[in-house]
């Protein structure tokens, strides 16, 4: 993207609502977008999908620079817009690189080092 950073996050917000009203639909609230790095799917810069009031004032505003790539999630809903729990359990994970795990068991440190090896920082299923 080129030209003014506010109006371009605020251009995907447009686009958005447009398909919002086309599909007779709502957008999930509080969706985040990320900008990717290599080796990175959530960076720091985000936009930020049919905010509450109070997340509107919190976020902060990211400029767009030249060959960044954002990865836009979008999730519509026929209903009201809101996620709930659907009683199924997590199957996709990501470690934190920043973060030391401190493993005693040697099972655990095999499969660490395995997910390591195989995944590094992506995310990964179990199954």
């Amino acid at each position: 993207m080129s030209g003014d950073d506010e109006t371009q996050e605020q251009t995907i917000a447009e686009d958005l609502v447009v398909t919002k009203y086309k599909m007779g639909a709502e957008i999930a609230n509080r969706m985040l977008s990320h900008q990717l790095k290599q080796h990175l799917i959530d960076g720091e810069k985000t936009i930020i999908q049919n905010p509450t009031d109070q997340q509107r004032k919190d976020h902060e505003k990211a400029e767009f620079e030249v060959h960044e790539v954002y990865a836009v999630d979008v999730l519509i809903s026929t209903g009201e817009g809101k996620a709930k729990d659907g009683g199924q359990r997590t199957t996709v994970y990501k470690r934190d690189p920043n973060k030391v795990y401190g493993l005693k068991m040697k099972t655990s440190r095999t499969f660490f080092s395995e997910m390591e090896r195989r995944f590094d920082t992506m995310p990964f299923t179990l199954r």
